[in-house]
């Protein structure tokens, strides 16, 4: 089937129209058309049904009637073996349908060929092409759908084909077809009395057929035309006016042979916000003589390269007499345009008859070379694919500068300065949010505001979608977008607007990954929001820390993790931002089972409890006296928990609180109970320092309703003793006693004497400062015998008994106490201890 939506919603199996009756189904249609291949979810699909208004309690089940309906009408059966038309999806619809067999998406196709034909020096082709591009449409995009959503992408496939004219007529202008045009845009003029583009059009095909007079008249209506509005003529008509008064020769045609000075910088972006720093770096690195030739940003997708790179190619283009070349490498659309196209393209902008243009690419930058090689010139590459793509467009001449944008950081190409464009921060975050919806809706929900910057990531095109949604709805407030977007599995598929979504930006940046670094990006979204290492990388993907090294290092040079720093033992850490947590989370849903997962969970939470024994090792000896359950360990083939924990133990434990913690309910979610009261009891000697007590109850109340939940009672009783420690540093004696005895009864029921004796220690160690000491000995003594099993926790209790003994028999020297001394003494000593 094919579908048209320039003109009338419309679906065509073969030559036969099939008709979409209903403004619900033609509205359903419309939104999956506008996104073939993608999921729309039924939010989408409600909003864009009730744009204006609250949607009635039955608007997801009219949703739902929509695509029944639309499947009833358009037939999946005849599809032969493909799979259905419509796909049903856990959070939505997907239309499967390639983009060319939707007239849109041809119509784009043909507009991209043109706009390289014509750079290829071809504008005789590029119009043909534009003008069977322009034929495919049957009136205004998606005119029998109302709805304001779909409406307003409807208009930016208008703009699209009024853009497409005014290419086609630029291109039959070059052609020489002056007259035959003119007429035409008699017409298009008076449709449309404000289009500027039109009115300089006219006026530059009448001068060249001698009516200058006309030309000027021409000028004199746009003027009046754009009076009425409290409006003026822009810079380029007001130039063209000028040229025309003092017949500037350069408005004729140019002989082959005359030297061209091209401007061919895109137009000018909205002023940036955020970028100061960046932008007098850049310009004063392509003004300074002494400085570097070539300038390259790189940059995830999405995160402004481009509008920077414009920005300052417009700020120092006056310092480049010979003019400014300017070419989109298509290097993030995974067509990356041939080097050979561009040089021809160059050449003929540089002045080079189409005719004397050599073949090759080997030629070509060899004639390029010379061609630049006495003049000043600017060169733009916007989104390089890589250094092969971009050496053969290095200009020969020493006073040329070349400034290139890439998802690459270009590490092989000489003497560059080199610029990583950062993500935004939150006050510039918060400002390109108020551009959009207001600097009043901003100020009114700082809080709101302060969410969706966090959930959008600090990338400007996430905050620009958010921002126009923003603005399209205000009678929302900013809080309920806020919400939508924390929804990790809705993240991305809320931060589309027109046709412009962030997702297809983080596609670029991952289909071209190897396998191991897709792995890992998908697995660490189990790791939540928090910094992670290689270690806790192997343990994701089941293999060895180098490897797993590598990978991370290849989503860094893809801009898909960030290095946050480096800890102690000089293992680097990572992060990703919320967007890439988002994406990776898509991924892992859709391309591994719930197996696969937890699997990798399993292994992630054995390498993190095994790092964290590894501490206690380090703070104690040997293994401190608290309790280990059944989670198992899990270390790589090539290192060991002891070589990745560092020193001081205890500042490692803190630096991986908000792992353990994001581990913690992850593993609450896949009913991994014994993995998680472990991973909330790991971090206890970080705890007895009193620094986190939000922290603690908040696992720790993770970690309790896990068990509960799954019915773990060692793990209660594990968490109820961790809680009653909680209340003896916090000096709530009465919850800890009853803390106490609920552990000790939970541990009495399983027969568990090393948790008795971990209770019966915990009462003799608070008991040093509020019991008498026989009291104090007697919880101790019992503490020793319940621990015998347990050698090193009972040499601890020992340890604590005999400094109590001495105290006791300071106090009372009865022969009982003394002797009871010299046995603990002896049995510390036997342990391999002295005290």
């Amino acid at each position: 089937m094919r579908f048209g939506i320039l003109g009338p919603v419309v679906a065509w199996r073969g030559d036969e129209a099939v008709r979409i009756p209903g403004v619900r189904a033609r509205t359903v249609l419309a939104m999956l058309l506008l996104r073939p291949r993608t999921v729309v979810t039924l939010d989408q699909l409600v909003d864009a049904l009730y744009p204006d208004v609250d949607p009635p309690k039955t608007a997801r089940n009219q949703a739902q009637t929509g695509v029944a309906r639309l499947r009833a009408l358009l037939g999946d059966s005849d599809r032969s073996g493909a799979g259905p038309l419509i796909v049903t999806h856990p959070h939505g619809y997907l239309l499967d349908v390639a983009d060319e067999r939707i007239d849109a998406f041809a119509f784009s196709a043909k507009v991209e060929q043109a706009r390289q034909t014509f750079y290829d020096g071809r504008p005789d082709a590029a119009a043909d092409l534009l003008s069977r591009a322009l034929g495919l449409w049957r009136g205004d995009a998606l005119e029998d759908v109302p709805s304001q959503v779909v409406r307003s992408q409807a208009v930016l496939w208008d703009g699209m084909r009024v853009a497409a004219l005014e290419r086609r007529i630029t291109a039959d202008l070059e052609c020489g077809r002056h007259g035959e045009v003119a007429a035409e845009l008699e017409g298009l003029a008076a449709e449309n009395p404000h289009n500027e583009r039109f009115h300089a059009q006219l006026m530059l095909a009448l001068y060249r057929t001698g009516r200058s007079s006309d030309a000027l008249d021409v000028y004199a209506r746009l003027h009046r035309n754009l009076d009425e509005l409290g409006a003026e003529p822009g810079n380029e008509v007001r130039h063209l006016q000028t040229q025309i008064l003092r017949h500037d020769s350069t408005l004729l045609p140019a002989p082959a042979s005359r030297t061209r000075v091209p401007r061919q910088l895109p137009v000018r972006p909205a002023a940036l916000v955020g970028r100061g720093t960046e932008v007098e770096a850049l310009v004063r690195a392509l003004t300074d003589d002494l400085g570097e030739r070539i300038v390259a940003i790189s940059a995830g997708g999405g995160h402004g390269k481009t509008a920077l790179a414009v920005e300052v190619a417009h700020r120092v283009a006056e310092s480049f007499e010979d003019g400014q070349l300017f070419a989109d490498l298509g290097g993030a659309r995974r067509c990356p345009v041939d080097p050979e196209r561009v040089l021809g393209t160059f050449l003929t902008s540089l002045g080079m008859p189409p005719d004397e243009i050599p073949e090759g690419l080997a030629e070509r930058a060899s004639a390029y070379r010379t061609l630049t090689a006495d003049r000043r010139l600017l060169v733009l590459l916007d989104d390089a694919a890589g250094t092969e793509q971009v050496r053969p467009l290095l200009p020969g001449g020493p006073g040329c500068r070349v400034l290139i944008t890439s998802q690459s950081k270009l590490t092989v190409l000489p003497a560059v300065m080199r610029l990583d464009l950062p993500l935004l921060t939150p006050a510039d975050a918060r400002a390109l949010l108020a551009r959009h919806a207001g600097p009043e809706r901003v100020d009114a929900e700082p809080d709101a505001v302060r969410e969706l910057a966090t959930l959008c990531g600090g990338v400007p095109l996430a905050l620009d979608i958010a921002g126009a949604r923003l603005a399209a709805r205000p009678h929302w407030p900013i809080s309920r977008l806020a919400a939508r977007l924390a929804d990790i599995q809705q993240r991305l598929s809320e931060l589309s607007i027109q046709g412009c979504e962030i997702r297809s930006s983080l596609e670029l940046g991952y289909d071209p990954l190897s396998e191991d670094a897709k792995r890992l990006l998908r697995r660490v979204s189990l790791l939540g929001s928090a910094c992670f290492s290689a270690w806790e990388g192997a343990a994701l993907v089941g293999g060895t820390v180098r490897r797993a090294a590598e990978a991370l290092e290849d989503l860094v040079e893809a801009h898909l993790a960030t290095v946050e720093g480096m800890d102690g033992s000089g293992h680097y850490t990572y992060t990703v931002h919320e967007l890439v947590r988002a994406f990776s989370w898509e991924r892992l849903e859709q391309e591994e089972s719930e197996v696969e997962r937890a699997k990798a969970l399993e292994r992630a939470v054995g390498a993190v409890l095994a790092a964290t024994d590894a501490a206690h090792a380090m703070l104690h000896g040997r293994r401190h006296a608290s309790l280990r359950g059944e989670a198992p360990r899990w270390q790589p083939p090539d290192s060991t928990p002891a070589l990745h924990v560092t020193r001081p133990a205890q500042g490692w434990l803190a630096s991986r609180l908000p792992l353990l913690t994001a581990l913690a309910r992850r593993a609450a979610e896949y009913r991994l109970s014994e993995a998680c009261w472990e991973l909330a009891v790991a971090p206890l000697p970080l705890f007895e320092t009193g620094d986190y007590f939000p922290e603690w109850a908040a696992l720790l109340d993770t970690a309790m309703e896990c068990v509960r939940r799954d019915g773990n009672v060692r793990g209660e009783a594990a968490l109820t003793l961790s809680l009653a420690i909680r209340a003896q540093l916090a000096g709530d004696g009465g919850d800890e006693e009853r803390l106490l005895r609920d552990a000790a009864d939970l541990f009495h029921r399983l027969g568990d004497t090393e948790g008795e004796g971990l209770v019966a220690w915990l009462r003799g160690d608070e008991g040093t400062f509020t019991r008498s000491l026989p009291d104090v000995s007697a919880a101790y003594s019992s503490a020793s015998e319940l621990l015998k099993a347990e050698e090193i926790a009972a040499e601890v209790v020992r340890h604590d008994l005999a400094r109590i003994l001495r105290l006791q028999t300071a106090e009372d020297a009865g022969q009982v106490a003394r002797e009871r001394l010299e046995r603990v003494l002896r049995e510390a000593q036997q342990a391999g201890e002295t005290t």
